[in-house]
């Protein structure tokens, strides 16, 4: 009689233990599933931009055409400020800032079309199909574009991709994942 009162005992601990292991995981998926779907302060930025343009019968595309009445494929960040403000867009103070930071990739004060175009395409916000911009013959896409940046910068800095890559493997596991590269990207920024 004991040792079916020890053995019921048991079972009941077990399946608690068993339950608490399902809730934990449960929350561990929730919180990747919240991770995978959570958007950046940027995107939201430039979502917003482009519903708000899309409203105006505008889309990002020819928002930037419409600012750039002289043709120089580049306006002045101010005037792109101003420029929301014309088209009354009911943006807050701190989402135009930030758009401006996105946009204005080199931070020289003037937006390109390169630039612009390059910042609606990384973060899925193009209105229109992009072709060749200024002198290019042909169009090649962001994710190109950023890929050459990086081994330009590995070669003139004489670091093989081998040696970033280990860089950003800090678990030595032979992968990269997303959260590495955060650690990494929060290294260079502190």
């Amino acid at each position: 009689m004991v040792i079916k009162i020890q053995a019921k005992f048991r079972q009941r601990l077990a399946i608690r233990k068993l339950e608490k292991d399902m809730e934990k995981q449960k929350l561990k998926l929730m919180k990747r599933q919240q991770a995978k779907n959570a958007v950046s302060n940027e995107e939201l930025a430039l979502q917003t931009f482009k519903q708000k343009l899309a409203k105006k019968g505008l889309t990002p595309e020819a928002f930037f055409r419409t600012c750039d009445d002289s043709y120089r494929q580049s306006i002045p960040a101010e005037k792109f400020k101003q420029m929301i403000h014309n088209f009354d867009l009911k943006l807050q103070r701190g989402q135009v800032s930030r758009l401006v930071l996105i946009l204005d990739e080199d931070m020289e004060g003037n937006i390109t079309l390169e630039e612009y175009y390059n910042a609606l395409e990384a973060y899925n916000c193009s209105g229109e199909k992009h072709g060749p911009t200024g002198d290019m013959e042909f169009y090649v896409p962001f994710e190109h574009k950023a890929m050459f940046k990086l081994l330009t910068i590995l070669r003139d800095r004489n670091i093989s991709y081998q040696e970033l890559f280990r860089s950003c493997d800090m678990n030595n596991d032979a992968n990269v994942n997303i959260r590495e590269l955060e650690n990494v990207l929060q290294g260079l920024s502190d």
